[in-house]
């Protein structure tokens, strides 16, 4: 997806110290620590919808990584409404 880069920093629950299995894995594979953290989280928690986008390259780690943040915020269920339908029309469109 092209555009403006967005920028996160990662939540605290993400944010705990990397152990060096996470340090040797993304050296090996060529991803920054953030990137894999942002990448795990999104396994463990991100709904289906935003699963779906970012498995379908429709949004970039980091992208898919501030959405999920937003849907566990303090609106989150309005999110995860309005991110849904987002992400349905834009493979719609695809």
């Amino acid at each position: 997806m092209s555009g403006p880069a967005v920028r996160v920093m990662l939540a605290p629950v993400d944010a705990s110290p990397f152990t060096a299995s996470e340090r040797h894995t993304c050296r090996v594979v060529g991803l920054t620590l953030k990137t894999w953290r942002m990448g795990t989280a999104l396994l463990d928690r991100a709904p289906v919808c935003l699963m779906a986008a970012w498995a379908a390259e429709e949004l970039t780690t980091c992208e898919a990584y501030s959405l999920l943040l937003r849907c566990e915020g303090p609106d989150g269920a309005l999110m995860r409404e309005v991110i849904e339908r987002v992400i349905q029309s834009r493979i719609g469109e695809g």
